[in-house]
């Protein structure tokens, strides 16, 4: 018999011991949503099921597992956590644009593409938050006008500047690469800065 641990307390979800496992955390997911909380964390027998272990669900049923460990937190506590966190990482990133400019600029590429790829990875986590943002409150963030701000043109035009970028990185294009940076890039963040309070007064109403 499986033991389902929730938040560290045990829970009865009714399964068969036939289901596959990934049954059962289909089941959890819909219990979190129920609840108005996300899942931060699922061990199956002691491996991170959202780590390099998620293959124990290829073909696992529930008779194959002993214990699973689920941990929520509260929807809009995370998610005003998560945009907090960009509130703050925003003015620091600006500055690392502005120095992965200069450094290209100056030739010194191999420190400038090292931190870039690290500025990259920055905007694509934030596009997608924003993508589960929509998905979890079931809003069309990208349809609305924030503090002035066209969300659909800053979201647009944020992904096809990170699509330049990679393109102006495979050519070994310096100066298009700070130019990018400088003249498109550094506005866009700009303004994503300054309508992140906006999104987070949003979320305060749900």
């Amino acid at each position: 018999m499986i033991n389902i641990l929730w938040n560290g307390q045990e829970v009865d979800i009714p399964v068969k011991n036939t289901e596959k496992i990934i049954d059962l955390v289909e089941k959890l997911k819909e219990k979190s949503r129920s609840e108005k909380n996300i899942i931060t964390d699922i061990k199956i027998d002691g491996k991170n099921f959202f780590g390099e272990d998620s293959d124990i669900l290829n073909g696992t049923t529930i008779q194959d597992v002993q214990q699973i460990h689920v941990n929520t937190e509260n929807q809009q506590k995370l998610v005003l956590k998560v945009i907090d966190g960009m509130i703050d990482y925003f003015p620091r990133l600006l500055i690392g644009i502005e120095n992965i400019s200069n450094s290209f600029r100056i030739e010194n590429t191999i420190e400038a593409n090292t931190n870039l790829l690290k500025a990259i990875d920055g905007m694509k986590n934030f596009v997608d938050f924003l993508h589960a943002l929509q998905n979890i409150y079931r809003i069309e963030l990208r349809k609305m006008v924030i503090m002035e701000n066209d969300v659909e043109s800053l979201f647009s035009n944020l992904i096809i500047q990170l699509k330049n970028l990679y393109k102006a990185m495979n050519i070994n294009d310096s100066i298009m690469t700070a130019d990018l940076l400088d003249y498109e890039i550094t506005p866009l963040l700009k303004a994503w800065a300054t309508i992140l309070p906006g999104i987070k007064e949003l979320i305060l109403k749900f």
